[in-house]
């Protein structure tokens, strides 16, 4: 089952601690495949709220990061209550909420999802939110609801397709479920596609898609990280990439990060290289590869054209 798509719950906390809005700005690979100029809508940004929010915010992360949530609940839903709404206030919410639901209380997580999204339902991190707790409840069609809403927002949340492909398989509907599992291929596909052309994708673009898959454990998307790593000109992208790839837990990848980590020609590659393989010790089988991969595709075309394979030569001097 396509049931690890998201990052730990470490990562996914993280994210969550770290909510400055969303942006319908927000690059849609399949649709520009990281070329062109992105509409001029303004993103949402919420401000960083009060020097108090701040700093019980700093409190509560802690805590929270440390699985301490018996202690950082309070906190947080002090915060939560508190003004103005912020990103300390959103994200606070947020942590609220997933305490409520690793805590077994659903129906908390939703009445304070339901509250943040009356003052800020323009922010896919909470339409996300909302949906995993209603699917949780089994509540699914007001979970696909939530989750397509969040895509419109942040068409980036790529694996969110597959999470709808499960709520449609539950719902006995196959030729849903098949449409979104080919949707979210096509996006990795043409994230991969952009990726592949330094030249044709800025490094800011290239940039935001490594972040992109970095949040997917999947043959292609760590496929195109590795190309990335190898062989992008920017030592900012190679860098980023290796990073994604211990996030992602690509331990098949780390002959190559090995290299990348004793010959790259930059010394914020190598680090980020040995970072890599540092979040991999004590994994024996691959956290990729085995979750995600094209199998919905009777037709190749329908993807693209097939990414580069890795490179087997060393990395840029």
């Amino acid at each position: 089952e396509h049931s690890e798509i998201a990052k730990s719950d470490t990562r996914k906390r993280n994210k969550a601690l770290d909510i400055s809005g969303g942006s319908k700005k927000a690059a849609n690979a399949v649709e520009d495949e990281g070329k062109g100029d992105k509409d001029d809508e303004k993103p949402i940004v919420l401000g960083p709220g009060s020097e108090v929010q701040q700093e019980a915010m700093i409190k509560a992360k802690a805590l929270y990061l440390d699985g301490k949530l018996s202690e950082a609940e309070p906190v947080f839903a002090a915060i939560a209550k508190s003004e103005p709404v912020s990103s300390p206030q959103v994200s606070a919410a947020i942590a609220l909420g997933d305490i409520y639901t690793e805590t077994g209380r659903p129906e908390k997580a939703l009445e304070v999802y339901d509250d943040l999204l009356e003052r800020v339902g323009e922010i896919g991190e909470v339409h996300l939110a909302v949906g995993r707790a209603y699917a949780s409840q089994q509540q699914t069609d007001r979970a696909i609801k939530a989750y397509h809403k969040a895509l419109e927002i942040s068409p980036t949340y790529i694996f969110l397709w597959v999470e709808l492909g499960q709520l449609y398989s539950q719902k006995g509907d196959t030729k849903k479920s098949t449409e979104m599992l080919l949707e979210y291929e096509k996006q990795v596909y043409a994230i991969a596609k952009a990726l592949e052309d330094p030249e044709g994708t800025s490094l800011q673009e290239r940039m935001h898609l490594i972040d992109v898959l970095s949040f997917v454990e999947d043959d292609k998307g760590t496929e195109t990280l590795l190309v990335v790593a190898t062989s992008d000109p920017a030592f900012e992208a190679r860098a980023a990439a290796s990073r994604a790839l211990g996030e992602v837990r690509a331990v098949s990848a780390r002959p190559i990060l090995e290299k990348i980590a004793a010959k790259d020609g930059s010394d914020e590659v190598r680090a980020a290289a040995k970072d890599a393989l540092d979040k991999m010790k004590g994994i024996a089988t691959p956290g990729q590869g085995d979750v995600t991969s094209p199998t919905f595709v009777e037709d190749p075309d329908k993807l693209g054209k097939e990414p580069a394979k890795p490179s087997k030569t060393s990395p840029p001097e």
